[in-house]
């Protein structure tokens, strides 16, 4: 059973995060747990002998304790229209005082989340035409899968389109295998996309497996064609696209060209090893582009 943890702090941007799950292609049996988290310090209460700081200090403690009620009573509220919109599942709910990026990366970490989901707009004018602090923190430093939510314009009942962007490294493969093992709607599209530039070049010439006979573009073909057949053998219908040119610019310019739903990226490319932190590639995807990106990990 996969495991979801969905960050909601009653803000349009997390009711839109709830709605868009309708169309991540989640399962029937999963177990989701909504996370909210108060961005407070709560102090200690005061001591009764201290009278010199009782007052403020009690002042503040009870401020600050008030804030995490009414962030339970939100995680409550978040859990209750789970529940309405996926009655299948299995929904618990969790409030905390806590940094809001590493609380969500934290919890994220202790329960073993599969997926994080979370809007991408904050509470600040600014954060509604940039991908938020919180966010963008949360799709660096989580363990796990993250789904980053903007809002959809289109029809909920549409079918929708889905651009993944692979590379041929570990974590694109992963991006294959979360796309197969999705319950996606009927009628809903997936188009493989790769760019090739000279980094990606040098990368798939240095590789073990590549024919001395074979050119990049060759390689990348056959591996778009296994993917093909691991999606259609689960009656996914699917395409595949090779563009040359730079990979940040080429994707979010076809995601857009083509309004796609959402973008399902590796976390790290070929050339990042085993390292933890995110690709530049996919830091720019999930920054820029225009509609919703899960990094897949």
């Amino acid at each position: 059973m996969k495991r979801v943890l969905i960050a909601y702090d009653g803000t349009p941007g997390a009711e839109t995060a709830l709605c868009d799950l309708k169309r991540s292609g989640l399962a029937k049996q999963v177990e989701a747990r909504i996370l909210t988290i108060a961005d407070v310090w709560v102090p200690p209460s005061a001591r009764p002998d201290d009278l010199a700081v009782a007052p403020l200090s009690q002042l503040a403690y009870e401020k600050a304790t008030e804030v995490v009620r009414a962030s339970k009573r939100t995680a409550i509220e978040g859990s209750r229209k789970i529940h309405e919109l996926f009655p299948e599942w299995s929904v618990t709910n969790s409030a905390r005082a806590e940094s809001p990026a590493w609380g969500i990366v934290a919890e994220a970490k202790r329960w073993n989340a599969d997926l994080i989901v979370i809007g991408s707009h904050g509470r600040t004018p600014l954060e509604r035409f940039f991908l938020g602090s919180v966010s963008f923190k949360v799709a660096a430093d989580a363990h796990c899968s993250v789904r980053i939510v903007r809002p959809h314009s289109g029809s909920p009942t549409y079918p929708g389109r889905i651009l993944a962007g692979l590379d041929g490294s570990a974590d694109s493969n992963k991006v294959l295998d979360e796309l197969a093992a999705r319950d996606w709607r009927s009628g809903v599209k997936v188009e493989l996309v790769s760019v090739i530039d000279e980094k990606l070049k040098s990368t798939w010439i240095g590789r073990s497996d590549l024919q001395i006979t074979d050119t990049v573009e060759e390689a990348l073909e056959g591996f778009h064609r296994s993917a093909l057949a691991k999606l259609t053998a689960r009656s996914i219908p699917a395409e595949f696209h090779i563009f040359q040119g730079d990979p940040k610019s080429t994707l979010l310019r076809v995601a857009s060209e083509w309004k796609v739903d959402s973008i399902f990226l590796g976390a790290r490319g070929l050339d990042h090893g085993n390292r933890l932190y995110l690709g530049t590639l996919a830091s720019a995807i999930c920054s820029r582009a225009h509609c919703s990106v899960e990094i897949v990990r």
